[in-house]
């Protein structure tokens, strides 16, 4: 990465040097912009493959929030970026962006190292003895402590991953809240990028895959923007296979038609031997092995075709049911809010009659009890709505 930035700033340098004494203002031009853009994507792509096989998840994130501050800056769209080969970095850098949330979605931790707390690590060098083996001095890697698979957990790290698991139960806060120096947004929004990317290049099975697993990972906390994607590419793969099932079963009946015609056309006789042992003719031969090919194809054409369109439905239910909850939340809130007016209403009448007849007038102690009363109804529906806006 550095080599690369001190290549650019020279090249920069050497530009602004030949042309110092130019008044033409230097414009570049569309084509060129996005070119470069994918040139930097083509090299954050690899630095996020770097951080990701080595497992340097602080690193992954700066290197994601900075190619997603690139977008911001340039205002690059993903049809421009389809032009040129810079949806393919997109979409490596997705990948990665997936595993760290996936990773830390299991109870992964940004800050580890080797089994060991990055901070108590880092700057630690290890000595050499007379034979030149190195002695882990300062840190003791034990059995079964190397490597993120095989971390040792401590009271902490279990308390973490309960609270993980409830939180993919539905049950408290949502496990990426809990985890310092990292926003789940940030992650979401380049995801979502290349979502739109992938729909600019027709690569729908990349789409669903991409995006399903977001919602897994996420317990569906961005399925409301990502569903209408999926459910689009969803419906497109069903309808590319129920096309290629309709030909298949067209193919077949042709087939099927053609040996219908040959054995009325065919006026070649049998041989008595034939007959005999029942031998088939070479032309029916070739028919029934077109015929079981084809069947075969249509087959499993049918078993896609069911499975798509049984994922196509699992997704347009999970819609609708958020669509459901939006609209009982906003209506529950709606409710609330006219309570909460009538209570402020109610409220400004009391304190006037109050003015007027003293705070220990008889109807005045009355109806406050019947406002206490109103306030407490009001809380309570309050209270209501506020957990049905937490489920959902």
């Amino acid at each position: 990465m550095e080599e690369h930035n001190e290549d650019q700033k020279s090249k920069k340098a050497q530009f602004e040097e030949e042309h110092k004494e130019d008044e033409e203002v230097y414009t570049i031009s569309a084509e060129e912009r996005v070119q470069k853009v994918s040139d930097l994507l083509k090299v954050m792509a690899r630095a996020a493959e770097y951080a990701k096989n080595s497992r340097s998840w602080l690193q992954l994130v700066a290197i994601i929030r900075y190619a997603w501050n690139v977008f911001a800056f340039d205002l690059t769209n993903p049809l421009e970026l389809t032009q040129v080969d810079g949806w393919h970095y997109i979409l490596l850098i997705a990948e990665c962006s997936l595993c760290l949330v996936e990773h830390l979605q299991k109870g992964g931790s940004l800050r580890k190292m080797a089994g060991r707390e990055i901070d108590e690590v880092k700057d630690q060098k290890p000595s050499f003895d007379k034979e030149f083996q190195t002695k882990a001095s300062a840190v003791k890697f034990e059995a079964g402590t190397i490597g993120v698979e095989a971390e040792s957990q401590t009271g902490a790290e279990l308390t973490q991953t309960k609270a993980v698991k409830a939180a993919t139960n539905g049950k408290g806060t949502k496990w990426f809240e809990n985890i310092e120096e990292f926003d789940i947004s940030l992650h979401a929004s380049f995801i979502g990028y290349t979502v739109q990317c992938l729909m600019a290049v027709s690569k729908w099975e990349s789409l669903v895959d991409i995006s399903n697993r977001l919602n897994t990972a996420t317990t569906n906390e961005f399925a409301a923007q990502l569903l209408p994607f999926i459910i689009y590419a969803q419906t497109t793969l069903y309808n590319q296979a129920a096309t290629q099932t309709s030909e298949k079963r067209k193919a077949l009946e042709v087939r099927i038609q053609a040996f219908e015609n040959w054995k009325l056309t065919s006026k070649k006789k049998r041989s008595r031997t034939a007959m005999l042992t029942g031998e088939i003719p070479p032309e029916e031969q070739e028919f029934l092995k077109d015929k079981q090919q084809l069947e075969k194809e249509i087959f499993r054409l049918d078993v896609i075709e069911n499975v798509l369109l049984s994922d196509k439905q699992s997704s347009d239910g999970l819609l609708e049911n958020i669509k459901r909850d939006a609209n009982n939340c906003v209506e529950s809130l709606k409710q609330c809010r006219k309570l909460y007016h009538q209570y402020g209403i109610e409220t400004q009448n009391l304190s006037n009659e109050e003015l007027k007849k003293g705070p220990n007038h008889h109807e005045i102690r009355s109806k406050r009890k019947g406002h206490k009363v109103f306030t407490t109804m009001v809380i309570s529906n309050y209270k209501k709505c506020i957990e049905l806006l937490r489920k959902r």
